[in-house]
């Protein structure tokens, strides 16, 4: 399910966590900071079981242990329900991997620009991931 473009920037500032930023490589441009949305409840709205939290990353970063993001109580490894897509540009050039181990390695989902993921277990993925990567295609 594809969501505008209007609808992913709100959402992300509607996040009230701390953005966790990783820098790999270096010198990157502005328009290659990539954002994951994940939430631990369906449709990417805080619920009964969390929040919600933004992973931003330069193009090919990895975030490589979702247990260090301290937002919404910590541990968010195995947690994620619902995710989505966004850039600070209309880029759709770009897609964002959830992966089930550390360091962005092992069973991976990939979640292309603009997308919704509004339940992770339509696509076999729900509290799964451990990891995160984003890049240009």
């Amino acid at each position: 399910m594809l969501v505008s473009f209007s609808f992913a920037l709100t959402l992300i500032a509607s996040v009230t966590a701390a953005v966790i930023e990783v820098r790999e490589p270096a010198l990157l441009e502005k328009r290659q900071v990539l954002t994951v949305i994940m939430c631990k409840d369906l449709n990417l709205q805080p619920g009964s079981t969390g929040g919600c939290t933004s992973v931003t990353t330069a193009n090919g970063g990895c975030y490589a242990d979702l247990r260090l993001l301290s937002q919404d109580g910590g541990n968010w490894n195995d947690k994620v329900t619902s995710a989505a897509v966004a850039s600070e540009v209309n880029d759709r050039s770009f897609s964002c991997y959830l992966f089930a181990d550390l360091n962005c390695t092992g069973r991976s989902l990939r979640i292309n620009f603009n997308e919704a993921i509004r339940d992770l277990r339509t696509r076999g993925f729900d509290d799964i991931t451990t990891s995160v990567k984003c890049q240009y295609n």
